[in-house]
């Protein structure tokens, strides 16, 4: 679904078009939204143009509002229908957060609006399709998490579960650069942003190029957060594979899903791909190797390439960069945190 097509969802729901826009963007990348945001994204001061806004959320049970310190209004987009509306019915956005992530939330918004001739990959199905078949990224180097189902026992495993805005600079090209924000809150250490990178590391050492930005409110971590960045590309064991390696591995998953019949994901692009591919791995060397891969798993690739399975060595990793962005606003919306 694209956001011209969820934009025309909302206003059939008795949106206006700056308020179905907003609240697309609000929805995707945040699920919480402040009336300075909307004030901002429509141009208006406040008054009746954000009552009225909040009036119809209201009225139409799409939102529930809450009173933080100093009677400041934060609006939570919680209905299921309206998710619906976005072909969005199981985003994680729409439920009850903590404090502490409803301030990421408005930041990671606040990112978005001042941004928004970007590119985003803003749901986690736009992520997987984007990394799956337009990099060729396998789907085991993504960034995952299981969670398990406390009415039936099922288990269901999701991707991008941070919801960090993603966006690339060429949409549609295989060597597009992806920026990846990361979102500090008003932490008091690196930690989490070391775990951020440890996190995705399979994904970055995946791509030809990547870029990080640190989102903060606050700049006292920006520099400590820039030399985690780096060592985390100067450590052995999270060093990137070559590109023939690389190019090799993704193959050999292409080439088992295939054999298998698997077709999910295999749009004309990737079959494409797949098959210029095949012929570039032409050849009984090639065909052992794939037959101890299905035996042995990506160690036997790196062993043959004179690669370490837990530290695979390159003269030509990924082109990473590190950048930082400082909101402007104040987000002590909730006290202490």
């Amino acid at each position: 679904m694209t956001n011209e097509e969820r934009i025309h969802a909302l206003q059939s729901l008795g949106y206006e078009d700056t308020e179905a826009h907003f609240l697309c963007l609000a929805a995707l990348h945040s699920g919480y939204f402040v009336r300075r945001q909307f004030l901002a994204f429509v141009g208006a001061p406040k008054g009746w143009r954000d009552d009225s806004f909040a009036h119809k959320l209201i009225a139409r049970k799409h939102c529930v509002a809450t009173a933080f310190r100093h009677n400041h209004m934060v609006y939570r987009l919680s209905s299921k229908p309206f998710f619906t509306a976005l072909d969005e019915h199981d985003n994680r956005n729409r439920r009850e957060k903590q404090p502490a992530t409803i301030k990421n939330k408005l930041m990671a918004l606040d990112f978005v609006l001042e941004h928004q001739d970007l590119s985003y990959l803003a749901t986690e199905a736009e992520k997987v399709e984007y990394f799956t078949s337009t990099a060729y990224v396998p789907l085991e180097n993504l960034p995952a998490k299981r969670y398990q189902s406390l009415r039936n026992g099922q288990s269901t495993l999701r991707y991008f579960v941070e919801k960090f805005p993603i966006f690339v600079s060429t949409p549609g090209a295989e060597q597009s650069t992806v920026s990846f924000c990361y979102v500090d809150e008003g932490v008091v250490s690196t930690d989490g942003f070391k775990t951020f990178l440890a996190y995705y590391q399979p994904l970055f050492s995946s791509l030809a190029g990547y870029r990080i930005v640190y989102v903060a409110a606050q700049p006292y971590l920006a520099e400590k957060a820039r030399r985690a960045f780096e060592g985390s590309r100067r450590n052995g064991s999270t060093a990137p594979l070559d590109p023939l390696t690389r190019d090799l591995l993704n193959y050999f998953q292409d080439r088992r899903k295939y054999e298998a019949r698997d077709f999910s994901g295999f749009d004309t692009a990737r079959i494409v791909h797949y098959r210029e591919q095949k012929q570039r791995f032409v050849g009984f060397g090639f065909d052992d190797l794939y037959r101890h891969w299905l035996e042995e798993g990506d160690v036997a690739v790196l062993r043959k390439n004179g690669q370490r399975a837990s530290a695979a060595q390159s003269l030509s990793a990924p082109v990473g960069q590190f950048d930082t962005y400082l909101l402007r606003h104040n987000y002590e919306l909730f006290g202490t945190l």
